[in-house]
């Protein structure tokens, strides 16, 4: 499996943030991450980067321990996009996502051109790639960084709510694009809160809720309606292959 964990707990302080968690993620798979504000969803998500260590269990990538990889190593086996990625200098786009090719030393510049623009290219932002990071809207910025993530061009890909700073059609292109991925062999997971584009898009969904693992499965078998009661507090309309959050049904 490219990446795993086994009964992986988080303590912040005097706080259970994640207990006992048990997932599995195999190429080619575009897993979404659910759960209410305070889940886990994020600390889950570092922690199969290697960037949070887990008070208890394991993670593996590719079968070695995560805390056994070189970070180098780790660097171009998993690519991580952060929830607030934040940008302190004035950089060209174009320079911005080159930043994703770092982990890859020994690539020649060729090979780092053409997987530039093709991370460009595929979050639709080669429009920007001679623009400062400074000038962009909230939703450019977020493509672009998202870009510098597929850079890496990595058999990992973790994106912590990849679209939520962008507009319905932007939102669709990035969907679109994560799942393209997956169908190309990399594993992809995603912390998302639009249940709707996690059913419509996602071959499995893992519904985090306190700290522990409520459900994992096909989206009609996570996105029940009493797991959406019971975590989320909503009642949903469904159709032929959609689900729609429609009203609130008691406090969670």
């Amino acid at each position: 499996m490219p990446i795993e964990t086994s009964s992986v707990s988080v303590r912040f302080g005097a706080r259970d943030v994640l207990r006992g968690v048990d997932i599995t993620i195999k190429g080619g798979e575009f897993v979404a991450l659910v759960g209410p504000n305070g889940a886990g969803k994020t600390t889950l998500l570092r922690v199969l980067a290697g960037l949070q260590a887990p008070a208890s269990g394991d993670v593996s990538i590719f079968g070695r321990f995560v805390h056994m990889i070189e970070a180098g190593e780790r660097a171009r086996a998993v690519s991580y996009l952060a929830q607030d990625s934040n940008v302190s200098w004035p950089l060209s786009v174009s320079s911005l996502v080159a930043l994703g090719r770092l982990p890859h030393r020994r690539a020649s510049a060729i090979e780092n051109a053409a997987a530039i623009e093709r991370a460009l290219a595929a979050t639709g932002s080669t429009d920007l790639a001679g623009r400062s990071i400074g000038t962009l809207s909230g939703g450019e910025r977020a493509r672009v960084l998202l870009a510098r993530a597929l850079a890496v061009e990595a058999p990992v890909l973790l994106a912590d709510e990849p679209v939520a700073a962008l507009d319905p059609y932007h939102q669709l292109q990035i969907m679109e694009m994560l799942r393209a991925i997956a169908g190309r062999g990399t594993a992809v997971v995603a912390v998302l809160h639009d249940l709707a584009l996690a059913y419509r898009f996602s071959d499995r969904v893992v519904l985090l809720s306190d700290g522990e693992k409520i459900a994992d499965g096909t989206p009609d078998e996570v996105l029940t309606d009493a797991n959406l009661a019971a975590r989320f507090g909503i009642t949903a309309r469904r159709g032929d292959g959609y689900i729609l959050p429609w009203q609130r049904s008691g406090a969670v």
